[in-house]
């Protein structure tokens, strides 16, 4: 296509005016005013001194706009003719650039399903969709394939290695953490989890074992007693022998804390009765 060069022809508007008559008529006239005095009699001459003075101003503005206006007629002609020709260019300018944007959005498609099977491929049988990993630079004409296939597939050994350590963890809210995972694919955010929990855990176990260990009430004593003389009449209790003797104990302890006591008993040869109260 042929260069367009324009060619104006323009001469510089040189505009004349009595500005020096103007000026030394203002000058002399302003200068009265340069020790003007008025009081509270003469307030309505001075009313009539600014009046005067700002119809002077307005006198010269009003004749500023008016010689500019004049000179812009010839520009706003060459405006408007300019505004013409750049029209007929943007014709072909919108035609072409429908076309460039058509092919330009074929390109992005046919490069997102190419992604979509990359992905796919690498991430076969995950619960991860794509947008959770999708970087839209991929879409770049200058983002070669072999590049976003790398990348994918690092990713995915990296998420892989990342839920391996989430199972590793000694925890039993395992399956929340990957889930937490899963959701942000930030490792640190589910580790910070699972340490939360671990933590409540703990305080509710201490708590649950300083319950355990506090002091019990004391057994009615109607109780107590029936308890000795039940143990006392047992028949399955051997006759007492000059190295032994026979005593009875109430116990207040968990199934686990029972089961430890009578396991040491038996573990030394102790002979022992319990009753269930």
């Amino acid at each position: 296509m042929a260069e367009l060069t324009v060619q104006v022809k323009q001469k510089v508007g040189n505009i004349q005016f009595n500005y020096e008559e103007i000026k030394e008529t203002l000058a002399a006239q302003m200068d009265l005013y340069k020790d003007a005095q008025f009081s509270e009699d003469t307030k309505k001459d001075a009313k009539k001194e600014v009046a005067a003075l700002r119809n002077m101003k307005k006198a010269i503005d009003e004749k500023r706009k008016e010689v500019k206006k004049q000179c812009l007629v010839p520009y706003e002609d060459f405006e408007a003719k300019c505004k013409e020709l750049q029209g007929l260019i943007d014709q072909p300018i919108n035609l072409i650039s429908c076309q460039i944007t058509a092919f330009e959005e074929k390109r992005i498609y046919k490069k997102r399903e190419r992604i979509k099977e990359i992905f796919q491929e690498v991430f076969e049988g995950s619960e991860i969709p794509l947008e959770k990993v999708y970087n839209h630079k991929w879409e770049n004409s200058t983002y070669s394939i072999p590049k976003i296939q790398k990348e994918i597939q690092d990713m995915a050994v990296k998420i892989a290695m990342e839920m391996k350590t989430i199972e590793s963890l000694r925890t039993d809210c395992t399956e929340d953490a990957k889930e937490i995972y899963l959701n942000s694919l930030d490792l640190t955010e589910a580790i910070s989890y699972v340490n939360e929990y671990e933590e409540t855990k703990q305080k509710v176990l201490e708590k649950e074992k300083e319950k355990r260990t506090a002091v019990p009430e004391p057994v009615p004593q109607t109780v107590s007693d029936a308890i000795v003389q039940q143990a006392a009449n047992s028949a399955e209790v051997p006759f007492v022998q000059p190295n032994t003797k026979k005593v009875v104990y109430t116990v207040v302890a968990t199934d686990s804390e029972i089961e430890q006591i009578e396991t040491y008993l038996n573990s030394i040869g102790i002979f022992f009765d319990r009753r269930e109260v």
